[in-house]
């Protein structure tokens, strides 16, 4: 009788997943297969020793599977065809949650957290920012924002706005797009901050007047989309590079290619978002403006010390090579013939 000996939990994070899946068979090899729904992602033929098979490193298989697809929870199964036996064994449905984090108490932490490091968040007043989460098996979840504003006297006003509440059979990853026009449309006087809430979940914006030098979109440590707002430096580079001939006594450039690249060093960071910020550096998907970037370097020491700043280096390039053009401002145009002020 094939039996799966290693326990894997209904609900597991890819960090979680056993490195080995031992299987008990009857005959002497089987063919295993892992499978979304009804599609193979990935197969082999195991040969057993002692009625025993193993498989390995079925993380890997399933963060390939998720990065690809652009995924943040698939349901696998593990299916294994004996050659002794009349029928092929299917485990029970496993839903696989991408992390790169070990996480303590999983039921906790996807009950009570959005898909993020962060805590809150500051947001410019144009800007927005995407929220996951994974929401329970028959988990009702309320969704309300708690906005602050401030009228002409600098009076503080909190304005709830009712969303919705759903809830869904299985679990299943969730999203929400905050953006703070809308939510400043709704409110009265001047945005200050906002509290977003769904079920037991809450996450805190601040608003502010500043503009961001740099707006990045990158896949998470679950493999959901953030976009990080950086107040930094950036210094353009351009590189040339060409082979040479000689051409009757005259010298060409032949095979000529132009590369270009962005150094970017940040103001000072608080520490939290300087350990979220870690993770773009290690994002598999990167875009800036509509492109996807490369960060091709980057330099990241953080010090959890009350007296020290901490800032970080990288460098990023375009993944096509091709360089934008944005149209120069208008000049101005006078309509009426000039007349000096000193007559």
């Amino acid at each position: 009788m094939t039996t799966i000996i290693t326990d894997i939990p209904t609900i597991v994070t890819t960090a979680e997943l056993p490195d080995n899946i031992e299987i008990a068979i009857d005959g002497a090899s089987a063919e295993v297969f892992v499978m979304t729904g009804a599609v193979p992602i990935f197969q082999t033929t195991l040969f057993a020793y002692e009625g025993m098979i193993t498989l390995y490193d079925l993380r890997a298989i399933m963060e390939e599977y998720l990065q690809s697809n652009s995924h943040t929870m698939a349901i696998a199964n593990i299916w294994v065809n004996d050659e002794a036996a009349e029928e092929t064994f299917m485990s029970n449905d496993i839903y696989v949650v991408y992390s790169d984090f070990l996480i303590q108490d999983t039921t906790s932490f996807f009950a009570r957290h959005f898909l993020t490091t962060r805590s809150s968040f500051r947001i410019n007043r144009q800007g927005a920012q995407t929220l996951s989460w994974l929401a329970a098996a028959g988990e009702s979840v309320g969704g309300y924002i708690d906005a602050v504003s401030l009228d002409a006297e600098r009076n503080a006003i909190v304005t709830r706005i009712e969303e919705y509440t759903e809830s869904s059979e299985f679990p299943s990853v969730c999203e929400a797009m905050m953006n703070v026009p809308e939510i400043q449309a709704q409110v009265t006087g001047t945005l200050v901050s906002f509290t977003v809430h769904r079920g037991s979940r809450s996450m805190t914006f601040y608003v502010t007047d500043e503009t961001p030098d740099l707006v990045i979109a990158f896949r998470n440590a679950f493999n959901v989309e953030e976009i990080a707002e950086l107040y930094a430096v950036t210094t353009t580079k351009q590189k040339v590079e060409h082979s040479e001939a000689n051409c009757q006594r005259n010298r060409i450039f032949y095979d000529r290619r132009t590369e270009h690249s962005y150094e970017v060093e940040t103001a000072a960071l608080p520490y939290e978002e300087a350990v979220w910020l870690q993770q773009l550096f290690a994002s598999h998907h990167i875009m800036k403006d509509g492109r996807e970037i490369l960060i091709t370097e980057s330099e990241s020491e953080i010090s959890d010390s009350d007296s020290e700043t901490n800032r970080h280096k990288f460098t990023y390039k375009f993944a096509r090579n091709e360089q934008t053009l944005s149209p120069p401002a208008a000049t101005q145009v006078f309509s009426e013939e000039y007349q000096s002020q000193f007559q």
